[in-house]
């Protein structure tokens, strides 16, 4: 009985964090800063096509990802809107990408123009049925806000909407209008080299049409063109370590943890390695780390799970599970994890559910 209270503790210690901790840099997967954002059209809630390209704000544009199920797009969607009213007529563009469910049906659109009525949200709010913009751009918890030049170039992404992390939004969102005071610009306009993002575009292709060695043989030279490049390293890190090849991915995840110390994917990837060489408690001080530093980033969650399971902590296992699915529920692995975990404690009926949650993610239901 007295482990409940503890567990309950961590749990709201975990939380609090949450709100607190800047998540700013490293928020999408798939996309990264100096970019130009992957172009996309949506409809919206009355039916109409919008193009991305050719709704670009004259001096930038922020793009948000949210739900009505997550508390942090509620807050996301109020300060967006007030800020529009006020600033909109200066260049700025504001679009809202729903993510709501892997389908999107009737009663999630009343759901979703309910939510945005009583907001009074003043700009386009855009569904993605099918979640295809969500992985297209590899968001990792909702919601997740990228703001963009007036050519499309991403300049700044941040998941959830921490205290700290928002004032670092508004104040980049406001130095694109001249509103408030600046916001202070990177050390460095870091921009990705062209010719690797085309590489990294076409060697992804080619592993989605089942030309694996062909596709990891182009994403390696994307990442030798560009060392400061995450997107091919983290898809090639994921090829090796699925064809048993820990020692190559280990190499090629260190070597860009060295060029840049502290990032989040990568330290959870090596972490990843770590658990299948089974060094599991150094993977799981890992993935500590990065929670500590950034506790809005999802997959750390799933994947310190994974560790605590094999460590024997079920209820550590199922707690982390719980809260990269209340930042991220679209993604399938948490709820495989959690429904193994739970299985295995004996609650048939809950583990059920969340098999089922799974199968229905990774199916497209």
């Amino acid at each position: 009985m007295k482990t409940v209270p503890a567990a309950a503790a961590l749990f709201c210690l975990a939380c609090a964090s949450l709100l607190l901790a800047p998540r700013a840099g490293g928020a999408l997967t798939k996309v990264q800063a100096g970019m130009k954002a992957p172009g996309f059209v949506l409809k919206t809630l009355e039916g109409k096509p919008l193009a991305l390209e050719k709704n670009l704000g004259r001096k930038g544009t922020v793009v948000a990802f949210w739900a009505t199920w997550s508390p942090g797009s509620s807050r996301l969607l109020a300060r967006l809107r007030s800020f529009h009213a006020e600033h909109g007529g200066e260049g700025l563009a504001v679009i809202g990408v729903n993510v709501e469910n892997q389908t999107i049906g009737l009663e999630d659109r009343e759901k979703i123009r309910k939510f945005a009525a009583d907001l009074k949200v003043g700009f386009p709010i855009l569904l993605d049925d099918r979640l295809s913009i969500f992985h297209r751009y590899g968001v990792v918890a909702v919601p997740s806000t990228v703001v963009l030049d007036d050519k499309g170039i991403v300049v700044f992404e941040l998941s959830g909407l921490s205290l700290i992390g928002g004032e670092e939004l508004f104040d980049r969102i406001s130095s694109i209008v001249g509103a408030g005071r600046p916001a202070a610009p990177p050390a460095l306009a870091y921009h990705p080299d062209e010719r690797a993002v085309r590489e990294y575009n076409l060697g992804r292709q080619m592993i989605e049409k089942g030309m694996t060695e062909a596709g990891r043989a182009i994403l390696l030279k994307a990442a030798d063109r560009d060392p400061n490049f995450v997107p091919p390293v983290l898809l090639v890190a994921r090829l090796l370590r699925e064809a048993g090849r820990l020692e190559e991915a280990e190499a090629l995840t260190a070597r860009s943890l060295e060029r840049m110390p502290k990032n989040a994917q990568l330290e959870s990837d090596l972490a990843l390695i770590r658990l299948a060489q089974g060094r599991t408690e150094e993977a799981a001080r890992i993935l500590s780390e990065v929670i500590r530093r950034d506790p809005e980033y999802a997959p750390a969650h799933c994947y310190l799970g994974r560790a605590l399971k094999q460590i024997g902590d079920r209820e550590g296992a199922i707690r982390e599970c719980r809260l990269s699915q209340s930042l991220n529920p679209h993604n399938a692995e948490s709820f495989e994890l959690s429904a193994e975990t739970i299985e295995a404690m004996g609650d048939l009926k809950q583990a059920a559910a969340d098999y089922r949650k799974a199968v229905e993610l990774i199916a497209g239901f």
